[in-house]
């Protein structure tokens, strides 16, 4: 089956894979890090973010210091 996979610690979307089961993706606290829902579309400035408790995509805009290039040591933290 297709999945789509998202950042463990900020459920941003990384990609698309295939898994026959999807329990195989999990982190180390058990939480899934992976959907077989499909991302929405977006634009150039958005980012796409899953919502696990409600168990759907969001749409959020990408911070100004990512979007510029300028992440810093704030890099791995995206909302």
């Amino acid at each position: 089956m297709k999945i789509y996979l998202f950042d463990p610690g900020t459920c941003v979307y990384l990609g698309e894979d295939f898994a026959e089961d999807l329990s195989v993706c999990q982190n180390e606290a058990g939480l899934p890090h992976a959907t077989t829902i499909a991302p929405p579309s977006f634009r150039r400035g958005e980012m796409p973010v899953f919502a696990v408790a409600e168990n759907k995509w969001e749409i959020r805009p990408i911070p100004a210091a990512v979007a510029a290039g300028d992440a810093g040591p704030q890099a791995n933290r995206l909302p």
